[in-house]
């Protein structure tokens, strides 16, 4: 989606991405992600889950308010789209509405977890 939008031309408004994995060499197409970060068109904020390196040098544990916080600035205007495991999708979706995102601008799709 975020390839979609950047193709299309400039959106006029920031993008950011809040990006969640287990660990630090899951995050699929950074490098690309990365570069639209270089050039000023997407800013990208990563947290690992269950990353045990100590390399690892960025944000920990599961995306919550303060990271919603960090990145929502126009409340009323701004469209979100939640993609994940159920729980967190729900969980995000029940964050934005507390800090004031309105229900019609949170776009979801959710998928369920494994077990194994």
């Amino acid at each position: 989606m975020i390839d979609h939008l950047l193709r299309r031309g400039d959106p006029g408004h920031g993008i950011s991405l809040l990006y969640s994995a287990r660990n630090a060499d899951e995050f699929a197409f950074i490098e690309e992600l990365r570069g639209h970060e270089q050039r000023g068109r997407l800013d990208v904020h990563q947290t690992v889950t269950r990353e045990e390196s100590t390399s690892w040098a960025g944000f920990r544990g599961r995306i919550g308010r303060s990271h919603f916080e960090r990145v929502v600035r126009d409340r009323a205007s701004t469209l979100c789209f939640v993609c994940g495991p159920r729980v967190m999708v729900n969980e995000s979706v029940l964050t934005l509405a507390a800090l004031g995102v309105p229900l019609g601008a949170m776009r979801t799709e959710a998928w369920a977890v494994p077990r194994g």
